[in-house]
């Protein structure tokens, strides 16, 4: 599993930049990545493929999926436009209405959100659990892009610099839901069911955000000053960004799907404990 993901990355890694649309390695694999990242979490987990999971063959549902992944992002990507960066009318500026550079802050952010209340994650779907599905994943979807709206337009009112509010603590947000919902199975809260376990697990989470936050800081503080004397154009958040979903969670979530955790002990089977079973 972990070398036919290798293989599958690399391929559509060398597709794109060498067969179509043949871009550079640059900021535009990082815009265009936020919009693919957003499409598949958010139809692959918040809507689990809707309609074609479980009425087709799984590999049947895994091309569906890929399809209306892309298809999506691809969609989305039209309708950017690369003002103010330096791709700006070059022939890889779509010059749609959206600047991606807005586009990005506001999908991280929904992605923040629509992971807090996803059926596996934070709040396991509360409270939109009675809405079945994919009623459900419509008031999921409504709810985070609100949020993300407001949040994100929200820290640029305050003055809080953006890489900062985009790659450090809406990133942060999401790397900690997957660490401790996933990872560490709810740990500390699933004495707790329903309600009551999705507010202190979010609770929990915005903590441990604030400190992964600061951990980050101090371990990436050389990296950055570094980048910064080499002029480069990142700074310590985007380096958050690497480090927290581009590092650190693909190790984890191969680590805990495909070898089970091993050589350690799975302490729970894979996935998050039941919302209404305490522990």
């Amino acid at each position: 599993m972990t070398v036919i993901w290798m293989i599958l990355t690399f391929g559509l890694l060398f597709f794109m930049m060498y067969v179509y649309p043949k871009w550079p390695l640059s900021p535009l694999f990082i815009w265009f990545g936020t919009i693919t990242f957003w499409m598949t979490l958010l139809y692959g987990i918040n809507w689990n493929v809707w309609p074609f999971s479980g009425k087709m063959h799984p590999w049947a549902t895994m091309i569906a999926g890929f399809i209306v992944n892309v298809g999506g992002a691809v969609l989305v990507w039209n309708f950017t436009n690369l003002a103010g960066t330096p791709f700006e009318n070059s022939p890889f500026d779509p010059k749609g209405p959206l600047n991606v550079n807005w586009l990005t802050g506001f999908l991280m952010w929904s992605i923040a959100w629509f992971t807090i209340f996803n059926p596996v994650f934070t709040t396991q779907g509360t409270p939109f659990g009675k809405l079945g599905h994919p009623g459900g994943a419509i008031a999921q979807t409504i709810l985070a892009h609100v949020l993300g709206y407001a949040c994100w337009t929200g820290s640029l009112a305050l003055g809080l610099p953006p890489t900062f509010s985009i790659f450090a603590v809406a990133t942060s947000l999401i790397f900690v839901a997957y660490v401790h919902s996933w990872m560490f199975s709810f740990w500390g809260v699933t004495k707790l069911t329903g309600a009551s376990r999705a507010v202190a697990a979010f609770v929990l989470q915005v903590i441990l955000t604030g400190g992964w936050i600061l951990f980050a800081r101090v371990v990436l503080g050389p990296f950055a000053a570094k980048a910064a004397e080499l002029k480069l154009p990142v700074d310590i958040n985007v380096l958050t960004l690497y480090l927290s979903l581009a590092v650190i969670l693909p190790i984890l979530i191969a680590h805990n799907i495909f070898w089970l955790r091993w050589p350690l002990t799975l302490p729970n089977p894979p996935g998050t404990p039941p919302p209404n079973v305490a522990e």
